[in-house]
């Protein structure tokens, strides 16, 4: 299969709206615009919107089906094998549910939240096991080549034992922090447990993630200036900087000759992320996975994000 027919499903911000009035090409912030760039292994077909405004901007393109309904869509025959649903927390396993039952789509697109409850959301593994449905959720960075490299560099411990480990995000947890969870058990897996450090704004809250030989601190600030999030990484050999459409950069630590207990840093390696490339490196790895029919979904992964998340707030 080397193209994918598509639905999406939801004409907001992330799915057609934050760059949509970006003359720039390059410039990739949404879901529609990724596809576009794929245009070889996605067609779009049709569209989905409750709000008749949103579907109003598709009437110069009379090839793309349009639907103020997921009840209508389903009702027309058609031949999408592959859903993109960019709606809101409260409808997202609903419809789900509800593109399920055709048989001809079997792999989802999906944002996150997954839902508006954790135990809505662990409905969707049995619903995927059981329709042979393999759903991706946007976490992008995790599908970043710095990122994935990073993490091979940690697994073979080329940069040294870690002591420390810092995050900053803005935006909410649940909305913009829960990206930066997802890649800290990207890198480094479930954690052994947390801790509150302070929760004057409840939903977005300073915390920490416990591990074998280090802790992973997290702190929400908006007044920066990283797009959602950025984070550091100290060892005893290395330090390593992330932030969002900059590379990554890792620096080499030498002794200080003369502050004996101060090191000095000396750049070392960068390893380059593409300004704006997120989304597009996670439809990238989706598309080759689906083309090598070997597709492997991080929705459990996604549900361990949540849940942790979850918990976290409800401390």
């Amino acid at each position: 299969m080397n193209l994918f027919k598509a639905c999406l499903l939801g004409l907001g911000n992330i799915g057609y709206q934050y760059d949509k009035n970006i003359k720039n090409k390059n410039i990739v912030l949404t879901h529609f615009k990724a596809m576009q760039k794929f245009k070889k292994n996605i067609k779009i077909l049709s569209v989905v919107d409750q709000n008749n405004k949103n579907l109003k901007r598709f009437e110069n393109n009379i090839n793309v089906r349009k639907f103020n309904s997921i009840d209508l869509f389903l009702k027309h025959k058609n031949e999408e094998n592959l859903a993109i649903v960019c709606t809101g927390k409260y409808s997202q396993v609903k419809i789900k549910k509800k593109l399920a039952q055709k048989k001809n789509i079997r792999n989802i697109i999906c944002e996150k939240p997954l839902s508006y409850n954790l135990k809505s959301a662990k409905e969707l593994i049995n619903l995927s096991r059981k329709y042979n449905l393999k759903i991706f959720v946007n976490f992008q960075r995790r599908f970043n080549p710095s990122i994935i490299s990073l993490k091979e560099s940690l697994s073979k411990k080329k940069l040294g034992k870690i002591s420390k480990i810092f995050f900053w995000y803005g935006s909410t947890l649940e909305n913009g922090g829960c990206h930066f969870i997802d890649v800290a058990l990207f890198l480094f897996g479930n954690p052994l447990g947390y801790k509150i450090i302070d929760k004057t704004n409840i939903f977005s809250p300073d915390f920490s993630l416990t591990y074998n030989n280090f802790k992973i601190y997290f702190f929400h600030n908006n007044n920066v200036d990283f797009e959602i999030g950025k984070f550091e990484i100290y060892t005893n050999e290395y330090f390593v900087r992330y932030e969002d459409d900059a590379p990554l950069y890792i620096f080499k630590k030498f002794k200080n000759d003369i502050y004996k207990k101060e090191y000095k840093l000396k750049f070392f390696e960068k390893r380059m992320c593409k300004k704006n490339f997120n989304i597009r490196y996670f439809y990238k790895n989706i598309i080759y996975q689906l083309l090598k029919n070997k597709p492997i979904d991080n929705l459990k992964s996604s549900i361990e994000c949540m849940e942790l998340i979850n918990n976290i707030l409800k401390k």
